[in-house]
């Protein structure tokens, strides 16, 4: 029996089982190109038209020879476009990279870091022993390695700011934000949400909720957003309690860095501290547990469960989640994919 032929141009859902077990044993390998051209800033580059690669390496201070490799895979795999042998032009892939509104910048840097791609070394620990990996892999917490490596927490930052330039505006166009009065972002970081949700609902004050030192940071991020005077700053942890007295409080991915116990602590302290009556909203992806499965969302689901001990949740668990915290949840809203990543705003009513 001869060998299969395989057709290199044949589009990924048409090419022959073997190819495409090829292609996700290879996978590691795209992660690191799509970095390299985020890090060298190949996309912007050539953002205004074919650049050769032999003035690329002049712009990005890479060796001639081998960033002409580099960039025909890139090629290859629609990162660029190959005008002749030694030019590279944009394609719709390098638009997604380059600087600016809806970049994925933060997200290709984030991906191709130490930082989440030891985890996924460690997958088989992860799958037999169902917990977190990250001490095996970074010899620290995940939250302790970001702290301890800035540069690594910046692209993070960098990606969870460009999730919430994209999320947000989607938010107020789908969910009703004028009729609340004290707005509670429990985990907002910088703020970069809330004071998105807060200029749909001029007429509310909000509460910033999140560790005491990211305080300065989200501090100044207030003062650019001109909302300084209504926003309370409050530094503590939401694993023991929340600031009390809100009519809504926001959980915008946070109950997916969890497990169950923990994050039904975390609800549990939004109801106590919450009104009699009050909202809750949380962002989060659903699952689906039967065809067509979302690779994108099991691939998160995985990459939780080997960074921090979380997961993502089918809409039954949310239902018993909330449940056991004293909510019931009132709708569930599909927002428009953004990314990689289909965000639902589940929207729960304090019991």
């Amino acid at each position: 029996m001869g060998q299969p032929t395989f057709s290199p141009t044949a589009a990924p859902g048409q090419e022959p089982p073997p190819l495409q077990v090829m292609r996700l044993g290879l996978g590691y390998q795209t992660t690191a190109l799509v970095f390299v051209m985020t890090r060298l800033g190949i996309a912007d580059h050539i953002a205004d038209g074919p650049v050769s690669s032999t003035e690329l390496a002049k712009l990005t201070g890479a060796h001639p020879e081998s960033l002409l490799r580099f960039l025909r895979a890139a090629a290859a795999f629609g990162l660029c476009q190959i005008v002749d042998s030694d030019k590279f032009g944009p394609s719709p892939l390098s638009e997604c990279l380059r600087s600016g509104p809806k970049s994925l910048q933060g997200f290709a840097l984030g991906m191709g870091q130490a930082g989440h791609l030891r985890p996924f070394e460690h997958l088989y620990t992860g799958v037999m022993e169902n917990r977190s990996v990250a001490q095996d892999a970074l010899g620290m917490p995940m939250w302790e390695y970001y702290d301890a490596h800035p540069e690594t927490k910046a692209t993070l930052t960098a990606h969870l700011d460009e999730v919430t330039a994209m999320v947000a505006p989607l938010v107020a166009q789908n969910f009703d934000l004028s009729r609340f009065k004290r707005i509670v972002d429990v985990g907002s970081n910088q703020g970069h949400f809330l004071s998105a949700i807060l200029a749909a609902a001029p007429h509310a004050t909000g509460v910033l909720f999140d560790r005491p030192e990211v305080m300065d940071e989200a501090r100044r991020t207030m003062a650019e957003k001109g909302l300084i005077d209504r926003v309370e700053l409050i530094g503590g942890d939401f694993r023991e309690e929340v600031p009390a007295g809100g009519d809504l409080y926001l959980l915008k991915g946070i109950m997916h860095d969890w497990d169950n116990e923990p994050a039904g602590r975390i609800l549990a302290n939004c109801h106590r501290a919450s009104q009699p009556g009050s909202s809750l909203l949380s962002l989060e992806g659903i699952v689906r547990d039967e065809p067509p499965l979302d690779p994108m969302v099991h691939l998160i689901d995985l990459a939780m469960l080997l960074l921090v001990g979380g997961r993502e949740r089918t809409r039954k668990e949310f239902d018993q989640l909330f449940g056991g915290a004293g909510y019931r949840i009132e709708q569930v809203v599909p927002l428009p994919m953004l990314a990689y990543f289909p965000y639902h705003i589940i929207e729960a009513r304090r019991q």
